[in-house]
C-alpha cells in the first residue's frame, strides 16, 4: 500500500546515504552526472521526506548547471522550487527564513540554468526579480549584487538601455559594499558590458 511504498522509498534513500554519506557531491564529480542526487531527491520525495528533496534536487540541478545540461538543470531547480512552495504554513503571517534562504538560492541556481537554456528572456527576468525581493528580505547584499546585475543585462537585451545602466551601476555599488574581490569584478563586467554596447 502507499504507506508501505513510503517506508520502503525512505529505507533506501536513509541506506544510500549510510553507503555514501557526505561523498555524495564527490561521487557525483567522479561520475560526472547528477544520477544519485536524482536518486536520492526521488525516493526521499516518494518518502514525504520533502526537506531532503528539495536539497537533493539543488544538488542535481548545481551539477546539471555544472556540465551545460541546462534543461535538466531547470527541470530539477523548478521541481524543488515546487516542494518548497508545497510545504504546509507554520500559521505564521511570514514564512520561516530558512524557506526563504532555500528559495534564494534555488533561484540564483535556476537563473543561471535558464539563461544557458533560453537566454536573457521574461522567465529569467522573473527568477532574478524574485531573487533580488529575497536577497532584500533577508538582507543578503552579495545574492541581490548578484541579482540586480543579471538584471541589468536583462533590460539591456530587452532594449531598456537606461534602466540596464542604472541597474549595472547599482550592482557594481553593491559589489563595492562587499568589498568581494570576484563580485567586484562582476560588477564591472555588467557596467561595462551595458557601456560598451551604448558606445560609452
Amino acid at each position: 500500500d502507499q504507506v508501505e511504498r513510503a517506508y520502503l522509498h525512505e529505507d533506501v534513500g536513509n541506506a544510500l546515504e549510510d553507503l555514501y554519506g557526505d561523498r555524495v557531491g564527490e561521487m557525483e564529480t567522479r561520475a560526472g552526472t547528477g544520477a544519485l542526487a536524482v536518486q536520492l531527491a526521488w525516493h526521499f520525495e516518494e518518502a514525504g521526506i520533502t526537506d531532503k528533496a528539495i536539497r537533493y534536487l539543488h544538488q542535481a540541478g548545481e551539477r546539471a548547471v555544472q556540465l551545460s545540461a541546462y534543461q535538466e538543470a531547470v527541470a530539477h531547480l523548478t521541481r524543488g522550487l515546487a516542494l518548497l512552495m508545497a510545504l504546509p504554513d507554520s500559521g505564521d503571517t511570514e514564512r520561516h527564513p530558512v524557506c526563504d534562504e532555500q528559495e534564494l538560492s534555488l533561484q540564483l541556481t535556476l537563473g543561471m540554468a535558464s539563461i544557458g537554456a533560453t537566454g536573457y528572456g521574461p522567465e529569467v527576468e522573473r527568477i532574478y526579480f524574485r531573487a533580488r525581493e529575497l536577497s532584500q528580505q533577508l538582507g543578503r547584499t552579495p545574492e541581490l549584487c548578484r541579482s540586480v546585475g543579471e538584471l541589468s543585462i536583462v533590460n539591456y537585451v530587452q532594449a531598456e538601455y537606461q534602466a540596464a545602466r542604472e541597474l549595472a551601476e547599482e550592482a557594481l555599488s553593491l559589489a563595492q559594499q562587499t568589498k568581494d574581490p570576484l563580485l567586484i569584478v562582476l560588477g564591472t563586467w555588467h557596467l561595462g558590458f551595458v557601456l560598451f554596447a551604448l558606445g560609452e
